[in-house]
């Protein structure tokens, strides 16, 4: 009876693990591989949580919308790349699992167009090569700038800014899409100079006239990529917590130290318009640079696709 006793005992311990581990915060990482900005905002914001959490990574949209339907709790960010790709596919998309009041923040990065220093390469006519990291569709860009500028760039497609800005020192592309974060740390070593930028308002290194859509002309001027970060939850305090996180000024610090643009932080922020914003230029960018069919998110969540 003694040893019935101790086996109940330790399965009633088991199953009580089994269950904490099961309502644990899930903070949910989509891609392949793990870097960039998606999974640099993902782990920053996950530092400032105080409710327990573990990582989980998912290769795409399809593995991704399993654990987040599987479990209680689970934080997400969705990229405007990833949801353009899986469309093209004709893939499953994150936006089946959106839901405006589950919106806890947006927010977006952008890039210097930029060249090694004392580099003579112009954008022009004569040929050269431009590394674009692929959270940015690089054909699309490309494709672009060449037929509206009469430019011949060749996109070189890179994993993340970081590669990108190798590639440049490398001798590898002529010019490169870095994120400032790796750019402008370079600029201050003497490494990089990058005569124009994406960003319209500008940064503290590059002035707002030097915004590439002034120089060059552009179907889409404003070329950034875009987050939407989402807490599916029903504990109070889980969301309280994210909350609190995403709204702290240590994230308000890393996101200005990193230049992240368009923010809006805090399910108090957020609303249906500024969701529908971040699917319009979704939509923008597949109609006017990829001349595809446009993207409905609200469509899309009623879809079930394969």
């Amino acid at each position: 009876m003694k040893n019935l006793w101790k086996l109940l005992l330790v399965s009633l311990a088991f199953t009580s693990l089994q269950t904490l581990a099961a309502d644990k915060l899930k903070v949910l990482y989509v891609g392949q591989p793990q870097a960039g900005p998606p999974m640099v905002i993902t782990k920053a914001l996950a530092e400032n949580l105080t409710v327990d959490w573990e990582f989980v990574s998912m290769k795409d949209c399809a593995g991704a919308l399993e654990v987040i339907d599987k479990n209680e709790n689970v934080l997400f960010l969705m990229s405007d790349v990833t949801t353009m790709t899986g469309h093209r596919r004709d893939e499953q998309s994150l936006s089946k699992a959106v839901h405006v009041k589950d919106v806890v923040g947006t927010t977006a990065s952008s890039w210097h167009m930029c060249k090694v220093n004392g580099a003579e390469h112009e954008i022009g006519r004569k040929r050269f090569a431009v590394g674009v990291a692929s959270i940015l569709p690089v054909e699309g860009f490309v494709r672009d700038l060449n037929e509206n500028n009469a430019t011949k760039a060749i996109g070189v497609g890179y994993k993340s800014s970081a590669q990108v800005a190798q590639a440049l020192l490398n001798g590898d592309v002529e010019w490169g899409m870095v994120n400032p974060g790796f750019s402008e740390p370079l600029m201050a070593e003497g490494k990089l100079v990058c005569p124009y930028t994406f960003i319209k308002q500008g940064t503290e290194m590059i002035s707002k006239d030097k915004f590439m859509a002034k120089e060059f002309r552009m179907t889409v001027p404003e070329l950034y990529s875009a987050y939407l970060i989402n807490i599916k939850s029903g504990d109070e305090k889980i969301r309280a917590d994210v909350n609190k996180a995403i709204t702290s000024d240590k994230f308000a610090e890393f996101l200005v130290k990193t230049n992240y643009i368009n923010t809006k932080v805090g399910f108090d922020a957020v609303d249906e318009a500024e969701v529908d914003r971040f699917f319009k230029y979704i939509d923008t960018m597949l109609v006017e640079l990829y001349k595809e069919d446009g993207y409905d998110w609200k469509k899309e969540q009623t879809k079930g696709k394969k």
